[in-house]
């Protein structure tokens, strides 16, 4: 969109739309017009008087155009009901309503025959053609020869003054002619609200010269040229080589490994331990009892099952274990352990003489 004198002007580009259903569809619109970006409707919030062109190739069109007036959450207006594009016959479509955005959709004019439409459309902030008034002086001729031209539901006599809210005139091409009306005056009509007058555009002209020259201090527009400044010497200040940092040395985090601590290349890690397997079995005798499952033992991976006879919960944990504390296992229940020492497992049980059978790889 484009500012022009203080008129809002815009322009849609919409992509030819190929039909390939029977059922309307949207025509996708780029907008701005020069985005890459597609949306199913054009906004013209902005706009007053619109126009759109339509033309079919191929095979004629059935057109519709919906407008909306939620900022394109929903369609509910038909501004211009369903209406055919030929091929070969443009159609041109005066739209002059407030709407904040318009759809146009599509469909063949018989079903299967499917066809291309292209679509142009523009507008500004200016009324419509619609809704400029204008006045027709009738010249001193001969009432009959006019007794064709109404106004709302009178005849207009010799002299009469016609006003509306629109007149069609068609020309006529010789005087002679009993159409012809002579010259059609155009009343003066007030610019609309925030067009800018003769004075406003001059002093439009004072501030394009601010924003090549010296802006007033302390506006919008002097805090970005003085930005635009700063970065600039910032720019050459990098690029000269200044402000660059060095990193000379800095300190190993707490823990890590200094290069005479570390392995060589190629070494070998082997784990301590004969991976010969080992198992046996614990009861409890009196439940509420901690017990330790065997004498010291570095186990690589130790299952502990809990015996499939049992008839209450069996619990898992370290030497202070109980039923609050412990994992809990039922009857036939596991839990593996990797590299610990099996002095440091202990088990209770709900049930006396209840326990568990282990087993693993020291």
């Amino acid at each position: 969109m484009e500012i022009l004198a203080g008129v809002a002007v815009d322009h849609s580009t919409w992509d030819d739309k190929l039909t390939t259903v029977n059922d309307y569809d949207d025509v996708q619109c780029h907008w701005p017009y020069s985005s890459s970006v597609l949306s199913s409707y054009w906004n013209c919030e902005c706009l007053g008087g619109k126009t759109l062109y339509f033309t079919a190739s191929t095979n004629n069109l059935l057109v519709k155009i919906l407008g909306s007036l939620d900022e394109g959450v929903t369609f509910p207006v038909t501004v211009e009901s369903e209406f055919s594009v030929a091929v070969g016959t443009p159609v041109l479509k005066y739209l002059s309503g407030y709407f904040n955005a318009l759809k146009i959709q599509v469909k063949p004019a018989v079903a299967g025959a499917h066809g291309t439409l292209s679509v142009i459309g523009g507008g500004s902030s200016l009324p419509g053609i619609t809704d400029v008034e204008i006045a027709g002086v009738l010249p001193d001729t001969a009432a009959s020869d006019l007794s064709h031209i109404h106004a709302n539901t009178d005849n207009l006599n010799v002299g009469d003054q016609a006003k509306a809210s629109s007149i069609s005139v068609t020309p006529a091409t010789d005087i002679t002619d009993g159409r012809y009306i002579g010259n059609v005056k155009v009343d003066s009509s007030a610019l609309p609200t925030g067009a800018s007058t003769h004075d406003g555009q001059d002093e439009l002209k004072s501030l394009i010269g601010e924003v090549q020259a010296s802006p007033t201090s302390n506006t919008v527009l002097d805090r970005l040229k003085s930005a635009v400044t700063h970065l600039a010497t910032i720019a050459g200040f990098i690029s000269g080589g200044h402000g660059q940092v060095d990193v000379l040395e800095s300190a190993l985090p707490t823990g890590a490994a200094t290069s005479a601590k570390q392995l060589p290349d190629g070494h070998n890690v082997t784990v301590i331990g004969s991976n010969a397997p080992k198992s046996g079995q614990k009861a409890v005798t009196t439940p509420g009892t901690q017990v330790a499952l065997a004498t010291t033992q570095v186990y690589k991976r130790l299952v502990v099952v809990a015996d499939d006879t049992n008839t209450g919960y069996i619990y898992l944990g370290d030497l202070n274990v109980d039923s609050t504390t412990g994992i809990k296992l039922p009857a036939g229940g596991f839990f593996t352990f990797y590299f610990v020492d099996i002095a440091n497992i202990f088990i209770d049980s709900s049930v006396a003489l209840e326990g568990v059978s282990f087993g693993g790889e020291i």
